[in-house]
């Protein structure tokens, strides 16, 4: 039940966010909220801002050049519906039990 939001249009840093842009994400972030509070029961939620490197062969020195070019930022939406289990402490492979088809299937049909 992961859910990634990506910027439509390249953006390196999330603090550039137009104001119609951060409208759209708030009502995009509402969105998956409800829908984890119908399909899930308002579970516990991890919010990630992800800000990475796009091009990691690129001399270091033309990251602070260029930056706008090498990072890409987004959001990573990450219920916690399962307790970690021994293969996970043990090897930090976490195991999903879920196909993502049918989690997808669910949150599009949890709607208010």
């Amino acid at each position: 039940f992961e859910v990634h939001i990506f910027p439509l249009v390249h953006n390196y840093d999330f603090i550039l966010l137009k104001e119609i842009e951060k409208l759209k994400l708030s009502e995009i972030l509402v969105d998956v909220m409800r829908r984890y509070q119908i399909a899930l029961d308002s579970p516990p939620l991890n919010i990630n801002l992800v800000s990475r490197v796009c091009n990691e062969d690129t001399p270091e020195l033309e990251f602070s050049k260029y930056r706008e070019r090498f990072f890409h930022w987004y959001i990573e939406l990450i219920p916690r519906i399962n307790r970690i289990g021994g293969v996970e402490k043990g090897t930090g492979v976490y195991v999903n039990p879920f196909l993502p088809e049918k989690c997808t299937e669910i949150l599009k049909s949890s709607q208010v």
